[in-house]
């Protein structure tokens, strides 16, 4: 036996108003930022940095109940994910949040520029 759980919301989707790295360009650390059209609400997300080959370079997840609308969803420190020092140069931003109420997910992306 099991149950059903059905959510109902008069609020459509979820939109991604704004998203990216401070500083850019960056010298060694960033912050990835993300401003969504809601707060309260419980998030999940993934943000990878990817080189404009499209290789994955740093992925990084996490999530948070009763969000706020801007909130910081991961550091870079200019490496890899396996630690390697990356050189100079654009990198691509991908961000993807997805809403744990009712599924809705946001993307986004962005260009970040490294310059140590």
């Amino acid at each position: 036996e099991g149950a059903l759980k059905i959510v109902v919301s008069e609020r459509l989707g979820l939109t991604l108003r704004a998203f990216g790295a401070r500083p850019n360009p960056v010298l060694t650390n960033a912050t990835l930022s993300a401003e969504l059209d809601r707060a309260g609400e419980s998030l999940d997300w993934t943000v990878g940095i990817y080189d404009l080959n499209g290789r994955l370079l740093s992925e990084q997840t996490g999530q948070c109940a009763d969000c706020p609308a801007t909130l910081d969803v991961g550091t870079w420190n200019s490496r890899t994910s396996t630690g390697q020092p990356l050189p100079n140069g654009l990198y691509l931003l991908k961000l993807r949040v997805r809403l744990a109420t009712d599924g809705s997910v946001a993307n986004g992306s962005g260009r970040l520029l490294l310059t140590k």
